[in-house]
């Protein structure tokens, strides 16, 4: 950042415990990865309701709601420009309840873990 120039525009925040707070204060979630798999990050955003535009590297299982949007990440930055231009008046919702229903809750698959773990070791005895 120091070396582009906008290291007093930039923040490097570091682990955070708080991201679900931070991206209500955010309009856009961009990640124009060249290398990613499935980045939970994605789902935070889309959870709290935050357009997102992706390089199309990104596996699509990503893609839970609509708030999604994919650029190649060989394209020229003025098309990733024009993506994220065309993100504004976005108006946000919680779409968690869609992220759970696709099996990105937590609570929720931890628990289907953990009875999956005690069927088998009470099979096995």
């Amino acid at each position: 950042a120091k070396e582009l120039g906008i290291n007093k525009t930039v923040k490097f925040l570091g682990n955070r415990n708080d991201v679900t707070e931070l991206m209500q204060a955010m309009d856009l979630f961009l990640l124009p990865s060249r290398y990613e798999g499935l980045p939970v990050t994605l789902m935070e955003a889309q959870a709290s309701g935050l357009p997102s535009v992706i390089s199309d590297v990104i596996t699509k299982e990503a893609d839970i709601t609509d708030l999604v949007t994919r650029e190649s990440i060989e394209s020229d930055p003025s098309l990733w420009a024009k993506e994220i231009c065309e993100q504004k008046d976005c108006i946000r919702e919680d779409t968690s309840a869609v992220i759970a229903r696709a099996g990105f809750d937590m609570d929720r698959e931890t628990k289907k873990l953990i009875k999956y773990i005690s069927i088998s070791i009470n099979n096995r005895e």
